[in-house]
């Protein structure tokens, strides 16, 4: 075979595969790629928005929810209370093992004064989801407890921007102001 002879039949082969090639690559893709399917790449973009989209949506709740919060410490930190609960008025007892002295709280949560208070008639409907109970009216006394939403408590009344309340199983305690609503 002459040496043009070789050169055609390569570059009609090259041509053949080449062909070949871009028409099972067609087949491929139009098999991959059926309009309308999960892999169709509107389709995957129109799913990737609504996806984007309720993820902002709860970010931005969140974000609403921090900026009261904020707003609420800030305003804290503006009309601080008179009695600063986060500093004792009792002595702490060093030794946990003995005897409570006197004037302490043997039993966190409960009320020290022995009769109920008088009942308000209105209750808390708690918003957080779960929402830690406090000994004081302060994140820095101790938690005597924990509530979730939806949960309804006992309305005592307010100090400050927490609402002071009794637990469905007793506890007197407090709960921010922001994580609950006055009913």
């Amino acid at each position: 075979m002459s040496r043009t002879a070789t050169i055609i039949l390569i570059l009609v082969s090259a041509l053949v595969f080449i062909g070949v090639g871009f028409a099972v690559g067609q087949v491929v893709q139009a098999a991959i790629n059926t309009p309308g399917s999960a892999d169709d790449p509107l389709v995957s973009q129109s799913y990737v928005e609504q996806l984007v989209g309720q993820r902002t949506a709860a970010l931005q709740s969140l974000i609403e929810d921090l900026q009261a919060q904020i707003e609420t410490l800030s305003q804290a930190q503006i009309n601080p209370l008179p009695n600063n609960p986060s500093t004792p008025s009792t002595p702490v007892d060093p030794d946990p093992g003995t005897e409570p002295t006197p004037g302490t709280d043997p039993d966190p949560g409960t009320d020290p004064d022995p009769v109920d208070p008088e009942p308000t008639g209105k209750v808390i409907e708690v918003t957080g989801s779960s929402v830690n109970v406090r000994e004081g009216p302060s994140t820095d006394t101790n938690k005597i407890g924990s509530v979730v939403k939806g949960d309804e408590l006992e309305y005592i009344g307010s100090e400050g921007d927490w609402y002071k309340i009794k637990t469905k199983d007793g506890k007197i305690g407090y709960i921010a102001n922001y994580l609950g609503v006055l009913k």
